[in-house]
């Protein structure tokens, strides 16, 4: 199965935005598809980011 990392160096670099873009389209192609992210600071309930991610997905929360 392949894996793809998406990096940055900094905060506000459109990593999330990026990732969850990048899984709409894989998805549309009939792809399988999951996002992680590993360490996420600051959220106090879900993960902002993964939220980022299904929202551009076009997936509610599972």
């Amino acid at each position: 199965m392949p894996t793809l990392c998406l990096c940055g160096i900094d905060t506000g670099t459109g990593k999330s935005i990026a990732t969850g873009l990048l899984a709409r389209y894989l998805l549309q192609q009939g792809k399988t598809v999951q996002t992680q992210k590993l360490v996420q600071t600051g959220c106090t309930d879900r993960p902002g980011d993964i939220l980022t991610h299904r929202r551009l997905m076009k997936k509610g929360w599972a």
